[in-house]
C-alpha cells in the first residue's frame, strides 16, 4: 500500500517524543511535502512505536531493517509513502592522533 503525505492525517500517528532528532527529520520531510504531522501518540523508543504499531495503535515511521522480522511474520504490514522519506548519513568524529579502539574500529568498518 502506498500514502501520500496529505493523506496521513487519516490515521493515527505514532511517533516518537518531541526532541529527537529522528522526530525533528521526519517533521522536517513532512514540512518540506506540506504536510504538518500532528500525533496521537508520542513515545520513547522505537520498540514502544514497534510494539504499538503491532497492537493496532496507528501507524508508525521505524526503519525497516529495524522489523524485519514482524515484516515477515505478517505482524506488520510495510506502507510506502510517496515521496519516500529521503535516507539519512550518519558521520564519525574522532580525536587527531588518538588510534582508534579495536571495537571502534570494528563499528566504522560496517558503515556504509
Amino acid at each position: 500500500m502506498k500514502l501520500q503525505w496529505n493523506e496521513l492525517s487519516r490515521y493515527a500517528l505514532l511517533m516518537l517524543e518531541q526532541g529527537t532528532g529522528t522526530r525533528a527529520y521526519i517533521e522536517h520531510v513532512a514540512a518540506s511535502n506540506g504536510v504538518s504531522l500532528k500525533p496521537s501518540m508520542e513515545l520513547g523508543s522505537l520498540d514502544l512505536l514497534n510494539e504499538f504499531a503491532r497492537t493496532s495503535f496507528g501507524i508508525a515511521s521505524v526503519v525497516v531493517d529495524f522489523v524485519e522480522e514482524e515484516l515477515a511474520k505478517g505482524d506488520l504490514i510495510h506502507l510506502a509513502i510517496d515521496p519516500p522519506i529521503p535516507p539519512r548519513g550518519i558521520g564519525i568524529v574522532t580525536l587527531k592522533g588518538v588510534p582508534l579502539s579495536a571495537a571502534a574500529q570494528a563499528f566504522v568498518a560496517i558503515l556504509p
